[in-house]
């Protein structure tokens, strides 16, 4: 086993200056911590750790590796990445597509549009249904209905993505729901 090094404050700052060989030193050195973290959620599944995983790095090395530069250095980074996968880990275990997941058994898809639009693993019938009435949303309500729904994120984080207060988001989302709803009772389905 590799002799496990710590991520020094200069490895941090070659990675801020975008530095290929460092960049890739960091990975390496911040995946057993990564990995580390998750292995305290037991309720998740080895893919979503994997994804999760990938979350983290992406999280770090996005908008010009913001995360990485707002490491304050008041404590170790390994304590700091900690806290980012953790976090990360508990967006996910609450976001609606865990919720979703995690009690498949006791939904049936079709006693109201939001179990309708959140169980993934409906029969076929039932998923052409889905992409019915998804299709009478506006872009901007399906794209925070998918978003939400179908790729697991929180409005927070539907917030940032599309750069729209929480508020909107809420809004859409409500107003989408509604809409689907109204759609379902006409057409007869529930």
């Amino acid at each position: 086993m590799k002799n496990q090094t710590i991520i020094t404050t200069q490895l941090i700052q070659k990675v801020i200056e975008d530095d290929p060989q460092s960049s890739r030193e960091f990975i390496e050195l911040a995946q057993p911590f990564v990995y580390g973290a998750l292995q305290t959620f037991h309720q998740l599944s080895q893919e979503d750790k994997d994804d999760i995983f990938q979350k983290t790095f992406v999280k770090l090395f996005d908008k010009d590796k913001k995360h990485i530069r707002n490491w304050n250095q008041k404590s170790k980074f390994t304590t700091y990445l900690y806290l980012i996968v953790t976090n990360l880990a508990r967006d996910f275990i609450n976001s609606a597509y865990f919720r979703r997941v995690g009690d498949v058994s006791t939904q049936d898809g079709l006693s109201n549009v939001e179990n309708m639009v959140t169980f993934r693993d409906a029969s076929v019938e039932n998923s052409l249904s889905i992409e019915e009435f998804i299709n009478i949303l506006n872009n901007s309500e399906r794209e925070v209905v998918e978003m939400y729904y179908y790729d697991g994120y929180n409005e927070r984080e539907i917030s940032e993505e599309l750069c729209k207060s929480i508020n909107t988001i809420s809004s859409l989302k409500s107003r989408a729901l509604k809409k689907m709803r109204k759609y379902m009772q006409e057409v007869e389905v529930i």
